[in-house]
């Protein structure tokens, strides 16, 4: 059995720890170089969504297409 000096001073460190943890992981989520490479991410599969999208509306309703303004 612990004393209860040993028990307060372990108590203290893991409460450290668990605090150190959760600044930590607010810290990765919150940095500018995670949202960056989500926007990246995230940014090319929305372009090839809305590319996909675009070749199926074309090919369900022609009308809307761009006209021409000659050679382009």
């Amino acid at each position: 059995m612990e004393t209860l000096a040993a028990y307060l001073i372990a108590e203290h460190i893991a409460e450290m720890r668990r605090e150190a943890d959760a600044v930590r992981l607010a810290r990765s989520a919150s940095s500018e170089r995670t949202r960056t490479t989500w926007r990246r991410q995230t940014g090319n599969a929305v372009r090839r969504l809305s590319a996909a999208l675009a070749s199926v509306a074309a090919q369900l309703d022609p009308a809307p297409r761009r006209t021409s303004y000659g050679r382009e």
